[in-house]
């Protein structure tokens, strides 16, 4: 049997991305590194949502919200799913997520961000993850499945005529859409590793973009606001690392050299900037950092629960209830 890919990467990812449950993530060494509110200016644009465990239930997951220099924390309304995977849509105002249920599974969910509705279940199927909107909010990809075999569907974004793009016997997760609407990114380990490909929107043409040796897994693809790079987390150099490449698989360049995990990886509006996952300075947190690897910095407390999984809102939309 061929061994998932996915581990040791996307293991320790998955806390948020793909599973909306799990441990806690072993933290490199504490360092001293203080939260810097106020190093990105919030005229950048948009806000962050991200991940945390809820600390009244075990194995349980919040989406939270910051402006994007970290100030202005606020929730998302979930009532009481364990939610993860976050996802705005392309006019700022509504979220789908993955949530999960002791009853129903995991499934994927829609709110409004200003949390004047209950969220809205879209898919049935009790093992549906990681949704990401396309860029004209009409529809949904997501990853369906689990273990070491998922695939990727879509569905109109009220969660009717869902349809399969993939048809592989492996593990196919984690689509995200190009800002033009043509092309999705997603990670496969089709090929005995997980790699970063590239298809149509339709599903046809896959390419494979990223060519590392066996148990380096390459996941989590973002797509850049001017669709001219992706970012993507690997495990290449020995730790989980941000790296960023040109849209057709060249240009490669490790942008995060630091001991312990740095995955997630999302762009700001503007495409100045990546928000991330890291565990630099202690517990898992969301730093930033220029989209070149210059200038990071944390824009959750060391003080908090350890935070997952962020998403950059390409628009600011209503403001989410106070915490």
């Amino acid at each position: 049997m061929t061994r998932n890919p996915c581990i040791p990467l996307a293991a320790v990812i998955a806390v948020a991305a793909l599973t909306g449950c799990g441990g806690p993530v072993q933290p490199s060494p504490r360092t001293s590194t203080p939260a810097l509110p106020g190093v990105i200016d919030p005229d950048v644009g948009g806000r962050i949502a991200f991940v945390q465990p809820r600390s009244s239930v075990p194995f349980a997951t919040l989406v939270l919200i910051v402006r994007p220099d970290g100030s202005g924390r606020t929730a998302l309304s979930v009532g009481n799913l364990s939610a993860a995977a976050p996802a705005w849509s392309p006019d700022g105002t509504s979220m789908a997520f993955q949530g999960r249920s002791r009853r129903s599974g995991t499934g994927i969910y829609t709110t409004g961000v200003a949390g004047a509705e209950p969220p809205r279940r879209l898919s049935r199927p009790k093992w549906d993850t990681a949704p990401d909107w396309s860029p004209d909010g009409e529809q949904i990809a997501f990853t369906r499945g689990r273990s070491v075999r998922s695939e990727i569907w879509v569905m109109n974004a009220d969660g009717s005529h869902p349809v399969r793009l993939t048809h592989n016997r492996a593990v196919d997760q984690e689509p995200d859409w190009s800002p033009d609407g043509k092309r999705i990114a997603f990670t496969s380990g089709r090929d005995g590793n997980f790699e970063i490909y590239v298809m149509n929107a339709d599903g046809s043409h896959p390419v494979r973009l990223t060519h590392t040796r066996p148990h380096t897994p390459d996941v989590t693809p973002a797509w850049s606001p001017d669709g001219r790079r992706i970012a993507w987390s690997s495990d290449v150099s020995g730790d989980p690392e941000i790296w960023v490449m040109d849209a057709d698989g060249s240009g490669r360049a490790q942008l995060t050299h630091s001991p312990g995990l740095d995955a997630g990886p999302t762009w700001s509006p503007d495409g100045a900037w990546l928000a991330f996952a890291s565990a630099r300075g202690g517990d898992t947190q969301i730093w930033a950092m220029a989209a070149d690897g210059s200038d990071p910095a944390r824009l959750t407390s060391a003080d908090n629960p350890p935070s997952f999984a962020p998403a950059w809102s390409a628009r600011g939309g209503p403001a989410p209830p106070s915490l």
